[in-house]
């Protein structure tokens, strides 16, 4: 371990912790489909009874299952045959030897259920996994049929809320995050009030300002900036107003 893990341990774990910490044990299994003979190689820090359920649990739940646990979902659990590899005393080991095993059991032609070279689970494709997933990306075109079940289920949504926005609510999400409101705003009202008053040119009113002559220009001719709490009208025109 590294200082700074040591250190942390050290200052937040009893000392019962800090010796079952260094009793701890990890594990290197093989798991076997008794019929097909495809294997999946896997090492954990939990005693092996735990590591099965956890891969049953995952098998089930209603999300992206990696290649062994779509399998193991689709046989089942009394399909397969679990046996302990070797045993280690740290998570490194644990891993190498994972990565000995799939490299071995592969130069024997062995079928593995894993799609990684091992170590650090679905971080490291091969290169060839990398291959065959942008291969399979490209040859999944949707039907017709998904199309248009795409577009009815899409008509109408413009939002995460699945119904349109009226005119007004647009027009209150515009005003709630306009000038002074917005967190990316450089300027006040009571400084667009001076700009828009004042005889100064836009380069010098840029320079007194720190901003662009762009955005002085935008602001005098009420391209930005529309919404003045402090206005009778709630916007301004720039067709009622004369450019600067």
């Amino acid at each position: 371990m590294c200082r700074i893990f040591q250190a942390w341990c050290h200052s937040n774990m009893s000392d019962s912790d800090m010796l079952s910490l260094k009793h701890m044990k990890f594990f290197t299994y093989i798991v076997s489909h008794r019929n097909d003979k495809i294997s999946y190689i896997g090492w954990t820090s939990k005693p092996l009874e735990v590591r099965w359920k956890r891969h049953v649990t995952l098998s089930r739940a209603k999300i992206v299952k990696a290649y062994f646990h779509r399998a193991l979902n689709c046989h089942g659990k009394n399909a397969f045959d679990w046996h302990m590899l070797e045993e280690h005393t740290s998570a490194s080991e644990a891993k190498e030897s994972e990565i000995f095993w799939i490299a071995y059991l592969r130069s024997l032609g062995a079928v593995l259920y894993n799609r990684t070279r091992g170590g650090d689970g679905l971080v490291n494709p091969t290169i060839d996994v990398l291959e065959k997933m942008r291969l399979r990306g490209l040859e999944r075109v949707p039907t017709s049929y998904t199309r248009d079940k795409i577009r009815a289920s899409m008509l109408g949504k413009t939002n995460s809320l699945g119904t349109k926005r009226t005119v007004a609510q647009r027009r209150l999400m515009s005003i709630s995050c306009a000038g002074d409101r917005s967190h990316l705003s450089l300027l006040t009202w009571k400084q667009v009030r001076f700009i828009r008053a004042s005889t100064l040119k836009n380069v010098e009113l840029a320079h007194l300002y720190q901003v662009t002559k762009s955005a002085i220009s935008l602001i005098r001719r009420f391209k930005t900036w529309k919404f003045d709490p402090e206005s009778e009208n709630e916007t301004w025109h720039s067709c009622d107003n004369p450019k600067v």
